[in-house]
């Protein structure tokens, strides 16, 4: 009898008793990333952060030639139901809006379609993006001319 307790109470203590080595809780430690997860307490670099919102674009180039130049600031909303609105106030005082739609895929998301309301289709690959800044680049069709052209934006 004496034998089955200490066999009883060795097989409870043996499957109750745990061993942590699993170490701390690793996930995305930022509140503003899509993926966040309030139990971590050790970053894992996995941090995933949605284009949904307001920018402000601190950079626009198409090939050698600087878009932003020509204005005192320029905004784009790409909105959670597709539509976007890209607005700003050229150099001499003149307010511009584009309305449009973009359409989000690809790898991890990291492409985005956007057609305005002339029509006119512009593809971009999401390079980079953090809960403040976004940047992303395209292979831009102007004039019968092909460049390269990137976008840098700060979150607003």
């Amino acid at each position: 009898m004496k034998k089955n307790i200490i066999l009883i109470l060795t097989i409870i203590l043996t499957f109750s008793c745990s061993k942590d080595d699993d170490g701390p809780i690793k996930g995305c430690m930022d509140p503003s990333a899509a993926n966040y997860n309030s139990a971590a307490v050790e970053s894992d670099g996995s941090c995933q952060y949605s284009v949904l919102g307001n920018w402000q674009l601190t950079k626009y180039t198409w090939g050698s030639t600087n878009i932003l130049s020509g204005y005192q600031y320029l905004y784009m909303d790409i909105n959670s139901n597709g539509t976007t609105k890209t607005h700003g106030r050229l150099n001499d005082g003149t307010d511009i809006e584009v309305l449009g739609t973009a359409t989000i895929g690809g790898t991890n998301n990291s492409v985005i379609t956007f057609t305005n309301s002339s029509g006119d289709v512009s593809v971009f690959t999401v390079t980079s993006i953090s809960s403040t800044n976004l940047k992303m680049t395209s292979q831009l069709k102007i004039n019968n001319e092909t460049a390269t052209a990137i976008i840098e934006a700060k979150r607003i």
